[in-house]
């Protein structure tokens, strides 16, 4: 009998580990609330995948969140996440695995403008949940695809160092924990 999947199971199975890679992220994120390590707000957000309403909740933020979407939802193997609180949304992350079980690698990530209960969280709320994905598809390495310079010391902290440049984009990766 044959091994091979259709399509449309295989997304269906991506989405599923897509989904629980934010789910474990949910609970670290709510342990952490209740210890008093971070916002009290993260132990009641959602963390979901990027919806419609998402993009239209995000149509004046600095990145193209559509144009972002529609290039990566092609692949069976992209992550993405959003991150809402009390209906509003504060966070946005995409990014895509390798073929391989070498990397899952974040190429946008953007948290709300303005007021933000998850200034200086966003980006480790999506790295987790990143590294979640790895965990579930056996993968060695999360990287990040030309960060932000001056947010490099925050993903430093988080453990990321640089990786290379490939193709005139900057890497910087830590391995999946």
């Amino acid at each position: 009998m044959s091994t091979q999947f259709s399509f449309a199971e295989s997304a269906r199975r991506y989405e599923a580990w897509r989904e629980e890679a934010r789910e474990r992220t949910q609970v670290t994120m709510y342990n952490l609330a209740m210890n008093g390590e971070c916002p009290l707000e993260a132990a009641r957000m959602d963390l979901i995948n990027i919806t419609h309403h998402a993009l239209e909740e995000a149509k004046d933020w600095e990145l193209p969140w559509n144009q972002i979407v529609g290039q990566i939802r092609p692949y069976l193997r992209r992550f993405t996440i959003s991150i809402w609180f009390e209906g509003r949304l504060y966070g946005l992350g995409a990014g895509k695995a390798s073929r391989g079980r070498e990397n899952v690698t974040i190429h946008y990530l953007e948290r709300r403008p303005g007021e933000n209960p998850f200034a200086g969280w966003v980006s480790m709320i999506v790295l987790d949940a990143a590294d979640n994905y790895g965990k579930i598809l056996c993968s060695q390495w999360v990287r990040i695809k030309n960060p932000v310079p001056g947010v490099i010391p925050k993903y430093e902290s988080l453990g990321f160092s640089l990786a290379g440049t490939y193709r005139g984009a900057t890497y910087y990766e830590r391995r999946v924990s």
